[in-house]
């Protein structure tokens, strides 16, 4: 118990580490990871425990209006993101998500590998997506016009998609996208025929 309270009670300026940094990052970053529940009491032990703990803190967010449902336990606001929005990798954004929010989010976390999203494709900042260097996508694409699948031509490092597609032709959707993507090995296509909106009277 003694080591541990001088371990936690390390001062950057006046007390040296029990022991060696890199055994204590590791430590810590473990512990995090375990129980995020406890980040309050982790991240402000020492600045460099800070420094240590925010990429994995920050690795996977979940964006939600129910906190119930949001990720992390302490969130990264938007005003922190041009500081912070490098170590995210993950990004999920529920449907009750808005717009803007989402947008500021791929703007500053150009990192993001895996991007779920259960609004439509064409409702996101199109152009944010298309920087990112995405392996994994999840998503809610609707073709409203007899074209390609937008998917082949954009997001050439892809090597998992999940698609849900509304569609003049669903059934060809998910073949035409493996074909089209040279890394794609896995295809998962909930699809739909579309159908258009019917005029007002």
């Amino acid at each position: 118990m003694e080591a541990t309270t001088r371990l936690m009670a390390i001062d950057d300026h006046h007390v040296d580490p029990v022991l060696p940094l890199e055994l204590e990052c590791t430590i810590l970053q473990m512990a995090l990871e375990s129980n995020m529940a406890d980040a309050k009491n982790l991240l402000f032990v020492a600045k460099h425990v800070f420094d240590w703990l925010i990429p994995v803190l920050y690795k996977v967010i979940v964006l939600s209006r129910e906190k119930l449902y949001a990720w992390p336990p302490l969130p990264l606001p938007t005003t922190n993101l041009p500081q912070y929005g490098h170590h995210v990798h993950h990004l999920f954004a529920a449907l009750n998500t808005n717009r803007p929010t989402v947008d500021k989010y791929l703007k500053h976390c150009p990192n993001i590998v895996n991007f779920s999203s259960w609004m439509a494709l064409s409702d996101l900042q199109f152009d944010l997506v298309l920087h990112l260097p995405l392996h994994q996508l999840n998503i809610r694409i609707i073709q409203q016009k007899h074209s390609n699948p937008p998917i082949p031509s954009v997001f050439s490092k892809i090597t998992h998609l999940t698609a849900e597609v509304v569609s003049h032709d669903p059934s060809t959707w998910g073949s035409a996208a493996k074909s089209g993507v040279e890394g794609l090995n896995c295809v998962v296509c909930h699809s739909e025929l579309y159908t258009p909106p019917r005029a007002s009277t």
